[in-house]
């Protein structure tokens, strides 16, 4: 069921082809259902582990991309899977130019950041490390009852007006750099 936006569009990720074996990249699948539903749309991700590439989630109105209590979004650990933008990796969950858009839970998102921060110690890294999400210019921007974990960097950057991030907990080694 919906937990805030009034949904018009239901997608269910798995619908899409996504197989949450934890192995399998679904960045296709996940693209397909946000692009689907980013107009007065809902995404739901039943429990698994999806694995995926960076996700863009651009011009949405009332939409909700939600994950259900067991399902873990992973954000690929090959490096080699995430363009590079104005000197610095894409962000894994990029949210641009939205009106009332919002990320939810209960479920995870994990961002698989040891290969990163390894890179990032060792010198290693030829860009900036991706944001686990990353908004910017939109208003009316929800993140609720979710878990983010193991950021490449940051786990949240928002650039939005009328931002609300409510009940969410950020998970990170004490060790990890610049994950907060």
């Amino acid at each position: 069921s919906t937990s805030g936006v009034s949904a018009g569009i239901v997608c269910d990720v798995t619908k899409f082809g996504a197989i949450g074996d934890g192995k399998t990249d679904n960045t296709k699948a996940f693209q397909s259902a946000i692009n689907v539903c980013l107009n007065n749309g809902f995404v739901t991700v039943p429990p698994g582990n999806f694995l995926s590439g960076p996700l863009t989630i651009d011009g949405a109105f009332l939409f909700e991309l939600h994950l259900q209590q067991g399902a873990t979004l992973l954000a690929a650990n090959d490096i080699a899977t995430y363009p590079v933008q104005n000197g610095n990796y894409q962000n894994f969950i990029t949210m641009n130019n939205g009106r009332t858009s919002w990320l939810s839970g209960p479920g995870t998102i994990d961002g698989q950041g040891e290969v990163w921060w390894t890179e990032f110690r060792n010198g290693t890294l030829k860009n900036g490390r991706p944001m686990l999400v990353a908004v910017s210019n939109c208003v009316g921007v929800r993140i609720y009852d979710l878990t983010l974990r193991n950021s490449p960097m940051f786990h949240v950057v928002l650039g939005a007006q009328d931002a609300e991030v409510v009940n969410v907990t950020i998970e990170a080694p004490f060790d990890s750099p610049n994950t907060g």
